[in-house]
């Protein structure tokens, strides 16, 4: 048995489920991008073990452009959903973008574990846009496109006032186009906001998982 040294984060877990269709075939990548996930997220922060699920999904269940989502579903467990008939699908699996899925969602799980996703837009906002940023902030990477979805007239246009920021999430509204708002507008206000924090905060360790999102919100509004 190896012995994991004191510097290595501890393991990810990877289950297959195959009821809903075999993804045996590309459980060797998802292990590389769970393990380049895992790295990432331990220079960072203390990445603790996870138990990720892997499960074949259709279009419904996976984002378009990537022919694969995950969803935090708890302090310690993911779901990956991959739709291999899907156009995007290899090419996710190796471009970098299963690996940037996975740090977002571990992110939640970490926050999950701290002070929770929230229920309020402004948590939910925070929540997204800490993700987004700790994605760019482990890896280098530029936004997301439903991250940069908007420019800065719309942004400032949209930008909810404190009791809207209290209220509870409509997250289909803010997040999935599902209403009157433009499309993705709360990943990119999220995004904002985070990034703002991040630029005036510059956030060590557990700053990015246990930060308030009043805290954040609160000096993002002063940049």
């Amino acid at each position: 048995m190896r012995l994991r040294r004191p510097s290595e984060p501890p393991p990810w877990h990877l289950h297959l489920l195959r009821t809903g269709g075999d993804m045996a075939d590309h459980v060797g990548p998802v292990r590389l991008a769970a393990e380049a996930a895992r790295a990432a997220i331990h220079r960072i922060v203390p990445c603790p073990a996870l138990d990720l699920l892997l499960r074949r999904a259709g279009p419904e269940a996976t984002l378009p452009d990537l022919g694969l989502a995950a969803v935090a579903l708890e302090p310690r467990l993911m779901a990956l959903n991959g739709d291999p008939s899907a156009r995007a699908f290899g090419r996710s699996l190796h471009d970098g973008a299963l690996v940037r899925v996975l740090v977002h969602e571990a992110h939640h799980c970490l926050r999950m574990a701290g002070p929770g996703y929230g229920r309020t837009l402004g948590e939910a906002l925070v929540s997204e846009g800490l993700a987004g940023a700790f994605v760019s902030a482990a890896l280098g990477t530029v936004p997301e496109p439903w991250e940069d979805a908007v420019g800065e007239a719309t942004l400032l246009r949209h930008w909810p006032a404190p009791d809207i920021l209290a209220a509870p999430c409509d997250h289909g509204r803010w997040f999935a186009g599902t209403g009157d708002l433009p499309l993705w507008i709360g990943y990119a206000l999220g995004y904002r906001i985070a990034s703002r924090w991040a630029m005036l905060t510059r956030p060590k360790g557990r700053d990015w998982t246990e930060v308030s999102a009043r805290a954040v919100i609160e000096t993002a509004a002063l940049a």
